[in-house]
């Protein structure tokens, strides 16, 4: 089994980065599933409908999100019917959606692919259930499935901590949310591929995908503007790739992706 996982698409820079990039790794690579976190695609924070489609269009097989899940207020009217959308499972309360979805195999007797999206409780604003709690509800959930783990968290030893809760059990966990990719991939034990953070799709030219000249108007001068997404001449494509075995779930190969591509013309 083979999984392309690409880092936090944020704004029109991303999108148009995924569009232009996606089609020519999955040609390269040849995955057999693709995991995009989206939950900065629409103008910097949360997800319209039409830019999940986008995403899908450009060759996402799965979507997932995080912090800003609910950045754009309408997601709660079509999130229920977004077949490949995967919120963070460990949300307060009665949402719609779902916070772990599965992929059946498309090799013959090979396990299932369960792809599940966790906030972390570091430095996050929002409350949440205990993530390593609501992981193994996944697991009591799908048994026999191989796992896949987003963990959409601010904190580096946060994330790794969970990895190693999650021996084991999870085949790969991977980190989003900071939108800057860390060089630490590796495979844990022998049986799970870990990466802190897959980074951004996006401008790396700004902060972190946004406008600096706004951004530092409302950190330092306090004024009241939303952080604005940065969209100049380049844009980059970052993740990692994983193959797995089909049977056991351990990793076989990794690969970090970062590629990257003119978007202004």
């Amino acid at each position: 089994m083979k999984l392309l996982l690409l880092g936090d698409v944020v704004g029109e820079a991303g999108l148009l980065a995924l569009e232009r990039q996606l089609p020519s790794l999955r040609e390269r690579l040849k995955p057999d599933l693709v995991v995009v976190n989206g939950e900065n695609a629409s103008f910097g924070a949360g997800l319209f409908e039409r830019d999940y489609r986008r995403i899908l269009r450009a060759g996402a097989d799965c979507v997932t999100l995080g912090n800003h899940w609910k950045s754009k207020p309408d997601i709660l009217d079509w999130m229920e019917d977004a077949e490949r959308l995967v919120r963070p499972r460990n949300l307060l309360g009665d949402v719609p959606g779902v916070g772990s979805l599965e992929f059946v195999s498309s090799v013959e007797g090979g396990r299932s692919i369960v792809v599940t999206n966790l906030l972390g409780t570091a430095f996050m604003k929002e409350e949440v259930l205990d993530p390593w709690q609501s992981f193994l509800e996944a697991i009591e959930e799908f048994p026999d499935a191989i796992h896949v783990v987003d963990y959409h968290a601010e904190s580096t030893s946060e994330k790794k901590l969970f990895a190693y809760q999650a021996l084991g059990r999870a085949s790969v966990v991977v980190g989003t949310h900071t939108h800057v990719k860390t060089d630490d991939a590796q495979v844990i034990q022998g049986s799970m591929a870990f990466l802190t953070d897959l980074g951004l799709c996006g401008d790396e030219s700004g902060i972190i995908g946004f406008d600096p000249e706004r951004t530092l108007k409302k950190v330092r001068e306090g004024e009241d503007l939303p952080f604005l997404p940065l969209v100049g001449e380049e844009a980059a494509v970052e993740g990692l790739f994983v193959e797995l075995d089909d049977l056991t779930g351990c990793p076989l190969y990794l690969e970090d992706v970062k590629a990257r591509c003119r978007i202004d013309g």
